[in-house]
């Protein structure tokens, strides 16, 4: 086998094998802890979002900050909230949650 020295984060480490290039002790530790769907969504479930869901009607133009403008074609129950199918002008199809989506009507 072949051994390599290599200089890596400003440290230098011994390597056994050309495929090891280096060792995880000398890895800088990632702070960032991935989080569940699950405690995405409870998170999601402790905010307080206060929407008019009766203002919403089929054909109604509506706008939202990334997809603009577009026309709500279909609406459906689901359990305190409604799933509404939207057609965006410049986006297409979407199904957004009416508490969740942050649109604005036009009409």
């Amino acid at each position: 086998m072949f051994a390599r020295n290599r200089t890596v984060y400003g440290k230098e480490g011994f390597k056994d094998s050309p495929y090891k290039w280096e060792y995880s002790a000398n890895k800088p530790k990632s702070s960032y802890a991935f989080r569940t769907a699950e405690s995405f969504l409870n998170n999601l479930n402790k905010a307080n979002f206060v929407v008019d869901l009766t203002q919403y009607k089929i054909g109604q133009k509506v706008y939202h900050k990334k997809f603009g403008e577009g026309k709500i074609i279909k609406i459906e129950e689901e359990g305190s909230d409604y799933k509404l199918d939207i057609n965006f002008d410049k986006s297409g199809h979407k199904r957004l949650m009416a508490k969740y989506a942050g649109l604005s009507v036009l009409d």
